[in-house]
């Protein structure tokens, strides 16, 4: 077995996150998008960092993660600068951080929460806080920007959870990653 260096792993890592793109792009008929995303380069340098974040990182899942993130991000319509931040939020997080957001960001109130509570956005955002307060990723979550408490409705009621917008892209960019 022969030793890699990390720049000479973190440019094949970016060579098969390229040849993804342009597989998935395929699949979805979107070519030209991705073509212009390439012309970026600020966002290819984004791709750049990624990949060589994924080639410092020992851990197959969290890999997998970056690496997929490069992929998403060659195939949304968000900035480089968007792009670079989510970046930044995953760094603070782990796959299952990331698993729990998605699970909060699929809670919904229950019917019968729904019947005590009409305001559909306040009765989610309840169900929501149950998800994430049973979880271990909570501090996580919330100190790298993905959810914040909507203390609006405070001091009267428990205050809802909210997913931040940085939360919403990053789930777009990894709607792929499982």
């Amino acid at each position: 077995m022969t030793l890699t260096t990390t720049s000479t792993l973190a440019d094949c890592i970016e060579t098969d996150i390229l040849e993804r793109a342009h597989g998935r792009a395929r699949e979805l008929g979107l070519e030209p998008r991705l073509a212009a995303r390439l012309a970026d380069r600020e966002l290819r340098r984004v791709v750049g960092r990624l990949a060589r974040e994924a080639a410092d990182e020992p851990i197959d899942e969290r890999r997998g993660m970056l690496e997929e993130l490069a992929v998403g991000s060659l195939l949304v319509e968000h900035s480089a600068a968007d792009m670079a931040r989510i970046g930044r939020v995953v760094d603070a997080l782990d796959p299952a951080d990331v698993r729990v957001l998605r699970e909060i960001a699929a809670r919904t109130a229950t019917p019968a929460m729904r019947a005590q509570n009409p305001d559909w956005h306040l009765a989610d955002g309840q169900a929501r806080r149950q998800t994430w307060r049973a979880s271990p990723s909570r501090e996580g979550l919330m100190l790298a920007g993905c959810v914040h408490l909507d203390d609006a409705y405070a001091p009267h009621i428990v205050a809802p959870l909210v997913i931040g917008s940085r939360a919403h892209i990053l789930l777009e960019v990894l709607c792929a990653w499982s």
